[in-house]
């Protein structure tokens, strides 16, 4: 996958988030964005889905994924409306 950047805007990038419809690779992306730009990659799958398949309550899944990635920089890939408001992606 060549998705090509520059280095020199790494610095400045605070959160990533990529976003788009089931099955469109949202994840791969954010996944191979974050290796090439040696950042964190924050999985939301992961932090939405609870024991025996079961979706968390909003607030506990916004308190998980403010949480993830807390004072580091990150790549997120998912399609997670509750999580992409004013707050969370200036956070």
């Amino acid at each position: 996958m060549d998705i090509g950047f520059y280095p020199s805007i790494t610095p400045s990038i605070h959160r990533l988030y990529v976003v788009g419809i089931t099955g469109s690779g949202k994840s791969t992306l954010a996944n191979e964005l974050a290796r090439r730009l040696d950042l964190l990659y924050v999985q939301m799958d992961a932090l939405d889905w609870g024991s025996n398949w079961i979706h968390c309550r909003d607030g506990k899944f916004r308190g998980r994924v403010e949480n993830s990635a807390r004072g580091c920089t990150s790549v997120a890939g998912g399609n997670y409306a509750i999580v992409r408001g004013p707050g969370l992606a200036t956070r």
